[in-house]
């Protein structure tokens, strides 16, 4: 198998993966904001707005989406203590969860069934913090 196929069921794994998180469709926007967010920890709305070429309005109403208040709960905020008016987002524990079986999907390389079913390994640290 080349490196490129090997990729493309990894993507694939990946979207899979995310669907059957969300029982059906997860716009690509809001994905790709979530995955912004497991990358940057503790990045504010205008961080995101910059880091996915997204409207203030749109951000918003992805982070609604996503949020543990409003939404799926796999992302959490904080309030900036350098700016109150600014809130810092972070993933959930669930959210957490759902990077886990994510990377799991990338270590292993693959988009078949059994990889995606596997459940992360218990006592093993979460690498997303």
């Amino acid at each position: 198998m080349d490196q490129e196929t090997k990729s493309s069921g990894i993507v694939l794994g990946i979207i899979k993966k995310l669907r059957e998180e969300v029982s059906g469709e997860l716009p690509m926007q809001v994905a790709e904001l979530l995955l912004q967010i497991a990358l940057n920890p503790g990045c504010n709305q205008r961080d995101l707005v910059v880091k996915t070429n997204t409207s203030r309005s749109g951000v918003s109403r992805n982070v609604a989406i996503l949020s543990q208040e409003w939404g799926r709960g796999w992302i959490t905020y904080r309030e900036d203590p350098n700016d109150r008016r600014s809130k810092l987002h972070y993933l959930s524990p669930k959210g957490k969860l759902l990077m886990d079986k994510l990377v799991i999907i990338v270590e292993e390389g693959k988009s078949n069934a059994d990889t995606i079913d596997r459940k992360p390994v218990p006592g093993r640290p979460s690498a997303w913090r």
